[in-house]
This record gives C-alpha cells, sequence and structure tokens, in this order.
C-alpha cells in the first residue's frame, strides 16, 4: 500500500484528470514524411516550438522554410556577385579589377551577413 504522503496532489476531481487541449499545427498541404531527428536537436526544436506557441513539427518546418529561404538568398546573392565580378573584369580591361580576388571577398561577405543574422 502506498502511503497517503505520496499522493499529495493527486485527486479524482474533473479538475486534476482533464487534459489540456492538444497542441496542433496548422493544417498544411504537400508530401508527409517521417524523419528521425537525433535527441539534441529535438530537445531544440520542441524548445523553440514552446517559444513559438506550436508544435515541435510546426517549428521543424519553419526552420526548414527559413533553411530555404536562405539557401535561395545565398544563391541570388552569388548570382549577383558573379555578374558584377564580370562587369568589373570586362570594364578593367583585365587591369586591376581583374587581379581582384572577388571569390574570397565573397566568402567574407557571406561570413559577415551570417554573423550579423546571430
Amino acid at each position: 500500500m502506498v502511503p497517503d504522503d505520496d499522493l499529495t496532489g493527486l485527486s479524482d476531481s474533473p479538475e486534476a484528470t482533464a487534459t489540456a487541449p492538444r497542441r496542433r499545427a496548422p493544417k498544411r498541404r504537400g508530401h508527409r514524411t517521417q524523419v528521425t531527428v537525433p535527441a539534441e536537436q529535438w530537445a531544440e526544436i520542441s524548445d523553440l516550438a514552446d517559444q513559438l506557441g506550436t508544435t515541435a513539427n510546426d517549428a521543424l518546418v519553419r526552420l526548414a522554410s527559413a533553411a530555404l529561404t536562405q539557401a535561395a538568398e545565398r544563391r541570388a546573392l552569388q548570382r549577383l556577385a558573379a555578374e558584377r565580378r564580370a562587369a568589373m573584369a570586362s570594364a578593367s580591361g583585365g587591369g586591376a579589377a581583374a587581379d581582384f580576388d572577388y571569390a574570397e571577398y565573397e566568402k567574407a561577405a557571406l561570413a559577415m551577413r551570417d554573423e550579423d543574422e546571430r
């Protein structure tokens, strides 16, 4: 038999047995899938979901969407940088601008942007 003091806080009242409404993610159309998320990442995703007031699955979808948006922005920036490099090389006729290491400059600019976003 369990001593009475071990049952502190438990009750048969409806208020004690009622569960909170289940948190639901927004309905989405698209491909349904199952993924295995490493435990450390799932803990962070769950914390983020609590902060956002949504489910962990919804937080995971939001993170994926943000990452895809960031990747698209990075590709657009790389295209723009390539166009500008080509324009500078063309305008300089192969002079000092042709010797400038635009790839290194681009990497540094992307790294600075990433640091600013953190």
